[in-house]
């Protein structure tokens, strides 16, 4: 039972995020650094755009040809803690969110700990050093891996309770990053056998709430979880990840002092916005005091807590020995996880518990809270770069250019030109115009502007991929050009200020020069852009009896634009009159689905646009993006939903009756 000193300590918990949010506030200025800005702002804003129109936010048009938004599961938007960016700006929605989920972070922590029987000032320090360590706060820009990290000590508070354990399960699936709701529900039910339970049930008992919770959450996730399952089977990460990739961005043994903190590193070590990765520290004064408990806990306990330590830190040096090397060869869901020092968030439990252990029942228990809230208040208050608040709202002058010019076609970004900067990075509003300017990643969502090739989307279908591999790869200007024309792209972005686009065969768009807009110039008539082409020859018959022409993006010689309207994002309607083949510049997900007049139809499926055979007279050929999977998921959840309702409205009923 919480009492008022318990709620005492979970308001001075709160008051550590919240004075920094306030402090953003009254200073005009906002975090934006990497993934915030290029991966995290389009998903939520465009996401929101589409609640307040009135949409469902399933279909994103404006990258990678056209992609699933709400099943990429990073994107959260089934989440209710992403409610803030439905509600407020997105600068304001990001302080509402950051402050909300360190807080709840510290919360869960907090009752964890006193629920272990620890004194109020122990489990205070215990909060502290899990909210404000850097495992949380190197994860500022990443908000799925935040909100997903606020639910693990959750796990632990609830893993006698079925229910509240699944809503948490579920809630944190939902907030974006499956790998930390696997590792985190791996640690909570190990965590208390390893240390030693201070409170709570058997292990039996333990063990069927964990049973029954699990199966409760993926009916009450199911909204998201059918969908994202059949997004990521038809990517190339549905068989995991290659090794090269999933070994990238690991510890090296001189990174043990990375989770201790700055005061431990060299100069240039600390930076929790450039080495997030390896950015897990838990501050001097909090590491002395877990050293303490060690040293101070009964044999067994102290023996696991510090064999799953050194498990942890074997994970995080991926390929840098020939332990770990085995570990990330031999276990197949490690494959599933994208880099290893993302696994560091294992240990935070644990030394948050350590922590706690060392000050339980000491008199100068509330002295260290102070000290331990002061270093690491101090670090994380330098953590990441700022600008001004009017960033995410300043279009910048290639946007608009692009939205005067481009009228709803695509435009065409080369891979040295995404890869190309322009030596930004010496300081924040260098490498915030950079970030932005380019349109790195998938900056261009928000602003509508349509894209064939982006950065950074982790779960892009494999047809998509295979079409910008061939176009990336494409070394014959002809060839190029009835590629592009194919997918509707009026614009090509190279490096070059003058570039001659196709100055002779041995051109490669690889090769592109300074970062700039260039109309396309067509060989012929058909090679013009457009969202919908008609033509009398055929354009495909299936995937495996394309012509040579269709194959490289030629069109017939007769192909001529025909009356293409879209009102929103997720439907579309093509009119016409004559007899023949009709091609829309749209890809055919298996979400999609067609009616010509008033029948239902099949289309062909290509890697850039959509076929079919229209009769003659007037036609009208109509899309509307309705997946199946999210019908399923969605009737799954509320069906969940309505059980559980009905048991506990039961339950009650039964409990009054026998009162």
């Amino acid at each position: 039972m919480v009492d008022r000193r318990d709620l005492r300590a979970l308001s001075a918990i709160a008051a550590i995020p919240a004075s920094f949010m306030l402090f953003l506030w009254a200073s005009g200025r906002t975090v934006f650094w990497g993934d915030l800005t290029y991966i995290h702002h389009p998903w939520r804003a465009l996401s929101a755009e589409y609640l307040q129109r009135g949409m469902l936010p399933l279909w994103n048009p404006y990258v990678y040809l056209g992609m699933p938004l709400a099943a990429e599961m990073q994107c959260a938007a089934w989440y209710p803690g992403t409610l803030p960016f439905y509600l407020f700006s997105f600068v304001g929605g990001l302080r509402v969110f950051h402050g909300a989920h360190f807080a709840l972070a510290g919360f869960f922590c907090f009752l964890w700990l006193r629920k272990e029987g620890l004194t109020r000032g122990a489990s205070t320090a215990g909060a502290v050093v899990f909210m404000g360590g850097g495992m949380l706060v190197s994860r500022v820009p990443f908000l799925n891996h935040l909100s997903s990290l606020a639910f693990v000590p959750a796990f632990l508070l609830l893993r006698s309770s079925p229910f509240a354990l699944a809503l948490a399960l579920a809630l944190c699936f939902l907030s974006g990053y499956p790998a930390i709701l696997a590792g985190g529900a791996a640690v909570a039910f190990l965590l208390p056998w390893i240390a030693g339970r201070r409170a709570g049930s058997s292990g039996l008992r333990d063990a069927r709430a964990w049973a029954a919770a699990g199966a409760l959450s993926v009916g009450l996730s199911a909204c998201l979880l059918i969908p994202a399952l059949q997004l990521t089977l038809d990517t190339r990460r549905g068989g995991g990840l290659g090794l090269e990739e999933t070994l990238s961005f690991a510890f090296a043994w001189r990174d043990l002092r990375q989770w201790i903190g700055p005061l431990a590193l060299a100069r240039g070590d600390f930076s929790p916005a450039l080495l997030w990765w390896k950015t897990s520290y838990i501050g001097a004064a909090a590491t002395v005091l877990a050293f303490l408990a060690l040293a101070a806990l009964r044999r067994r306990a102290a023996a696991g807590l510090a064999v799953l330590l050194a498990v942890v830190w074997v994970l995080v040096l991926g390929g840098d020995n020939r332990a770990s090397l085995f570990l990330w060869t031999a276990l197949p869901p490690l494959r599933y996880i994208r880099y290893p020092g993302n696994l560091a968030f294992l240990a935070a439990p644990a030394l948050a518990l350590l922590v706690a252990v060392a000050l339980h029942r000491r008199r100068w228990a509330w002295t260290a809270v102070l000290a331990v809230a002061a270093e690491l208040s101090l670090y994380a208050a330098t953590s990441h770069p700022l600008v001004p608040d009017g960033y995410f709202t300043d279009a910048g002058p290639l946007v608009r250019q692009l939205q005067s010019d481009l009228q709803g076609h695509r435009y065409l970004l080369s891979p040295r030109s995404l890869q190309w900067h322009r030596g930004a990075g010496e300081n924040a509003a260098a490498a915030a115009l950079d970030l932005k300017h380019r349109l790195y990643g998938l900056t261009n969502a928000p602003y509508h502007l349509r894209s064939v090739g982006n950065f950074g989307e982790p779960l892009v279908p494999k047809a998509s991929y295979q079409f910008m591999d061939d176009i990336f790869s494409t070394t014959f200007p002809k060839d190029l050009l009835h590629l592009a024309a194919s997918a509707d792209v009026r614009v090509v972005m190279t490096r070059e200020q003058n570039p001659k686009m196709f100055p002779d065969d041995d051109y490669d768009l690889r090769e592109g020069g300074l970062w700039l807009q260039y109309w396309m110039k067509p060989y012929k008539k058909a090679d013009i852009p457009a969202r919908a082409l008609w033509s009398q020859g055929l354009w495909a018959t299936s995937e495996s009896e394309k012509s040579p022409e269709v194959q490289s993006g030629e069109y017939p010689d007769d192909s001529a634009p025909v009356a293409f309207e879209q009102n929103r994002e997720d439907r579309y309607v093509v009119r016409g009159k004559d007899e023949g083949y009709l091609a829309v510049s749209e890809p055919s997900d298996d979400g999609w689905r067609f009616w010509l007049n008033v029948s239902p139809i099949w289309t062909e499926r290509s890697l850039a646009y959509t076929t079919t055979a229209v009769p003659s007279g007037d036609w009208e050929f109509r899309a509307v993006y309705l997946p199946g999977s999210w019908t399923a998921g969605l009737s799954t959840t509320l069906l969940f939903l309505i059980a559980v309702s009905a048991y506990w409205y039961n339950r009650t009923r039964k409990i009054h009756e026998h009162a």
